[in-house]
């Protein structure tokens, strides 16, 4: 490199020796005469005097320029060592942010301030998060209100607020922002996944079952999830129904569920129930069928029930119509177990206790070792046998339940929403983990709604 800037020096400088040579080499007289004065000389001269005068000009032009122009460029270049170094800060106080630092972060969030006065965007969302760090949740509230009127950064804003709202346990004011948000996102997932969260929690259950399917299809939520949430929402919409005294509207409701799943046992339940009351036992009863080939479940039995016909003449009839529970799932020992409590009905001891042993071989529970205890006391009175069996029902395994799976309460039927803490779709069939709560009071698919807790949007 040195080498070609050397060579370069010496072609300039022999084209100008060679330009001069030319200029003066040239031949003539040029004669200038103003008023009484007359100057003669030759041509070549005069050339070279007068390209040697324009660049003196233009240098002197430069110079001039050069210190008018001095102040703008300080200026100008000032202003911009202060944006280097205004965004350098802006980097590091996020970097503090992200580690927790909020004595840090605001640090840098004042020197930003300081070197980038008229930035708004991100030095505003800096100042945010430090003061949220920091546990100033005022100062963080009004950056990012600020942040509002900042086209290009408004979605921080409204995110930081809905952030805010949901801290603070304003559900409502949550939903207000979470909306704007999908207004200006309205295919981003988690907005969306937000916004019905929302929705839910503010009970503005048409709402929700209107986002529910956006939610699925830009996969916000899981298909199985949606599909579960979908089955209790229609649960809620047909107890709005039923409180509305709207049979058809609520066994619509209850039909759309039962296409989602035509083995879920609270919607068998609710419909079989509605089916019944219109007389319409063989309908119910085939529902009852479908669901127990698939999932055989104790209140299935009860219900299953209240569909047997008339046995008062013939005891027998009901222990054939329990048989057929068992026909279907041979493997379930709540079927054992349903056929065993009608044999005790009809007082056939006998036939109880070999139901139950089948039932103990399939799956042994505390339930099953109660029915026994129950059996040996009616059949036999042997007080030490019926110790025995309450002993094993002690130690035994526990029996399935409708439990909460967000605070391990149980309950005594499913329901869409589980009191009192509220939380939606969160009940299930099984066996709670750790300590458990009984709560008395469930909702039956909508009916015991408390009206307040229904709220149409």
């Amino acid at each position: 490199m040195p080498l070609l800037r050397a060579l370069w020096f010496f072609i300039q400088l022999s084209i100008i020796v060679v330009a001069a040579v030319w200029l003066l080499s040239q031949r003539g007289t040029v004669d200038i005469v103003w008023n009484e004065y007359s100057v003669s000389g030759n041509l070549g001269i005069f050339l070279l005097a007068a390209v040697l005068i324009a660049i003196v000009a233009v240098g002197l032009l430069r110079i001039i320029g050069a210190v008018v122009n001095a102040p703008e460029k300080f200026s100008r270049r000032r202003i911009e060592k202060n944006r280097r170094k205004g965004f350098q800060a802006l980097t590091r106080g996020f970097v503090a942010i992200a580690a927790g630092d909020a004595k840090k972060a605001s640090g840098f969030a004042r020197e930003v301030r300081k070197l980038l006065p008229d930035e708004t965007g991100l030095p505003l969302l800096l100042e945010a998060q430090a003061a949220r760090l920091r546990g100033d949740e005022g100062d963080a509230r009004q950056s990012f209100e600020k942040l509002l009127h900042d086209k290009d950064a408004a979605f921080f804003g409204v995110r930081g607020l809905l952030k805010s709202s949901i801290d603070a346990g304003d559900p409502v004011g949550a939903l207000s922002f979470a909306r704007v948000a999908l207004d200006k996102n309205p295919k981003q997932p988690w907005v969306l996944k937000t916004v019905y969260e929302l929705e839910i929690e503010n009970k503005h259950w048409h709402a929700a079952m209107q986002l529910l399917d956006r939610a699925r299809k830009q996969g916000a939520i899981e298909k199985d999830r949606a599909r579960k949430d979908e089955i209790a929402l229609l649960h809620v919409l047909a107890g709005e129904h039923r409180l509305a005294r709207d049979e058809n509207g609520e066994i619509n409701r209850l039909e759309r569920a039962l296409k989602l799943d035509p083995h879920f046992v609270p919607t068998v339940l609710r419909l079989g129930e509605i089916y019944l009351e219109k007389n319409k036992k063989s309908k119910a009863a085939a529902l009852v069928e479908k669901a127990w080939k698939v999932n055989p479940h104790p209140d299935l039995a009860a219900l299953w029930e209240k569909l047997s016909p008339d046995a008062s003449a013939d005891p027998l009839r009901r222990v054939r119509w329990f048989e057929k529970l068992a026909v279907l799932r041979p493997d379930s020992a709540d079927a054992q177990i349903a056929v065993a409590k009608a044999a005790m009905d009809c007082g056939l001891s006998g036939e109880a206790k070999a139901y139950l042993t089948t039932a103990e071989y399939i799956r042994p529970t505390a339930r099953l070792y109660r029915l026994r205890a129950d059996v040996e006391e009616v059949s036999t009175h042997n007080a030490a046998m019926v110790r025995g069996w309450l002993d094993k029902a002690a130690s035994a395994a526990p029996d399935s339940v409708w439990y909460c799976t967000l605070s391990g309460n149980i309950y005594d039927r499913w329901s869409p929403v589980a009191l009192p803490h509220g939380s939606f779709n969160t009940i299930e069939w099984g066996i709670p983990v750790g300590g458990a709560k009984i709560v008395s009071r469930s909702l039956d698919n909508g009916a015991d709604l408390d009206p307040l807790m229904i709220e149409t949007y």
